[in-house]
């Protein structure tokens, strides 16, 4: 997959296939949100990019990292740029919205994330009225039962995501609406499902949704893809497309310090330096 970034073309497999100096390290971050709209140029077709017009590669709404700016960046650059807003409040989410939309791209690539325990706290309807207010095209709804909302969701006319950690979450999931199911592996970078890496869970859960009669339901993979190969290997498995967090949590445009940024740029080794959240 050949990626562009303003003049300068990089092998997206390439990227981390080597160890790198920490200048060479920030250089690779920079490109990253600059160079997700090559791949459908570059022949990369699935069925995410063909209903979703976009690359196959979504950005993981990041509480406190995926603002605005992170998420106008992917969607500029042609993948699905979704702002995180959890543990934030609804002004934070409306504040990040309008830095997003204050870009010139195409709003049909953008979108927010809410985790389902918040939504349950907000009055009825609060999910109704903002989807009216902002007009996403795509809402992930992270972590909990997002069967009552999905009609909402869909209903508003957006792409509905949520994430699972087995076989049974992605039926479920699959049979309460979701557009695109997310199977996010023990492998994610931040908080995760315990039970299985995404090399085990996407397989599954693609088995496990076409044998339920949901073979035209999307599969996305999530947890520990940061390059070209992780993409391809996602692909392969089965999956439609895949999140990226960890990989674009230290671009220029995330919200992350300095300091948040160079940790995870400065890290060598995955198995020692991940972070892991469950739920």
């Amino acid at each position: 997959f050949i990626l562009q970034a303003r003049t300068i073309k990089v092998p997206f497999f390439k990227l981390w296939s080597k160890p790198q100096s920490h200048p060479e390290k920030m250089a690779t971050r920079r490109l990253m949100t600059a160079a997700l709209a090559a791949a459908p140029a570059c022949g990369l077709s699935t069925r995410f990019t063909k209903r979703m017009s976009a690359s196959p590669i979504v950005l993981a709404p990041m509480g406190g990292c995926a603002g605005g700016r992170l998420a106008a960046a992917v969607s500029v650059a042609g993948g699905i740029g979704l702002i995180g807003s959890g543990g934030e409040s609804l002004d934070y989410l409306r504040k990040e919205w309008g830095i997003a939309t204050s870009h010139a791209h195409s709003r049909e690539r953008l979108g927010f994330g809410l985790n389902v325990g918040q939504l349950d706290d907000y009055p009825p309807g609060t999910l109704e009225l903002l989807l009216e207010e902002l007009g996403a095209a795509h809402v992930y709804l992270s972590f909990g039962n997002c069967a009552p909302y999905a009609a909402s969701v869909r209903k508003a006319g957006a792409a509905l995501y949520s994430n699972c950690g087995d076989s049974a979450g992605a039926v479920a999931h699959a049979r309460a609406g979701v557009t695109c199911i997310v199977a996010q592996g023990s492998d994610a970078g931040g908080h995760t499902h315990a039970g299985a890496s995404i090399f085990a869970l996407v397989p599954q859960a693609r088995a496990a949704l076409d044998a339920a009669g949901f073979a035209e339901t999307l599969l996305v993979a999530a947890g520990g893809v940061c390059d070209g190969r992780g993409l391809a290997s996602a692909l392969v498995l089965g999956a439609d497309a895949v999140v990226l967090g960890t990989a674009l949590a230290a671009a220029e445009e995330s919200i992350y310090t300095d300091m948040q940024k160079q940790a995870l740029v400065e890290t060598e080794c995955g198995a020692a330096g991940t972070t892991i959240g469950t739920f």
